[in-house]
């Protein structure tokens, strides 16, 4: 899931295993996560979106599926 790593990496700026204390979830789970073979539970998501709170980012949970701007970006071109 690409949003995912966007989110992980441009919005947060956590490396997997510290996301993944975040959400706590295993760091596989959100390698997991990343690479679509799995996805965050509402469960998850909403845990992800109160530890954001915690580092002062907003969070909303249709980022968590929407496209980042540069995919989208590179889609359209």
């Amino acid at each position: 899931m690409y949003a995912l790593a966007h989110i992980r990496k441009t919005r947060l700026g956590l490396t997997q295993a510290a996301f993944a204390e975040l959400a706590e979830v295993n760091q596989s789970t959100v390698s997991r996560w990343e690479r679509g073979e799995l996805s965050p539970t509402v469960e998850e998501v909403n845990r992800i979106i109160a530890g954001a709170k915690k580092l002062k980012v907003e969070l909303a949970p249709n980022e968590f599926f929407a496209r980042p701007p540069a995919a989208a970006a590179e889609a359209r071109a």
